[in-house]
């Protein structure tokens, strides 16, 4: 199962996905993978740390520094230690058997072979997982057929709550429990 939770730049789908996790994890369902945590400055967002679920442990992704080995896309610069730190907790994530995988966020450098591009099709491939893609909504057509990913749930956070998601998901979860 796919859920795709979207949004536009600052509407709070990181937020949304945080206050989802800390409730899954309240009703003891295991949730791995990542998210990504935005520093602001100046009113704007200045960086982002990825942030492993499992561990709480964080390397800092990208910020407007050209660094040596920095890779450059839009306006920021994509640390190499922050893209490996992020697969790598994806995948460990995935070894760990969660019932939830979560990656925050899939966008327009996942969708030109950077990031998280090298695990996603792994992740979407996934059975008896429930998978939680964060997209910006202008994004989302593109990484479903990308990613050809069949009947996805597509969750705005202006029409839901995460306490509402969660209980969703803890329903389905029952299902898949039933059947494995």
């Amino acid at each position: 199962m796919t859920i795709i939770l979207t949004g536009s730049s600052g509407e709070g789908k990181t937020t949304f996905i945080k206050q989802l996790i800390s409730f899954l994890k309240t009703e003891d369902v295991s949730v791995s993978g990542i998210f990504a945590s935005g520093v602001w400055k100046d009113g704007m967002r200045d960086s982002f740390y990825v942030v492993d679920i499992e561990t709480g442990q964080n390397l800092l992704l990208c910020d407007h520094i050209n660094t040596p080995g920095s890779l450059k896309f839009r306006r920021f610069f994509f640390k190499p230690g922050g893209i490996e730190f992020g697969l790598n907790s994806i995948k460990n994530g995935l070894k760990s058997g969660p019932e939830v995988l979560v990656i925050d966020e899939i966008g327009g450098f996942e969708l030109v072979g950077g990031g998280w591009y090298p695990v996603l099709t792994e992740v979407i491939r996934q059975q008896n997982l429930i998978r939680i893609l964060v997209v910006r909504r202008t994004l989302v057509n593109a990484v479903i057929k990308e990613w050809n990913i069949d009947k996805p749930q597509i969750i705005d956070v202006n029409d839901n709550l995460p306490i509402s998601l969660g209980k969703t998901i803890k329903e389905a979860l029952k299902k898949i429990r039933y059947f494995t």
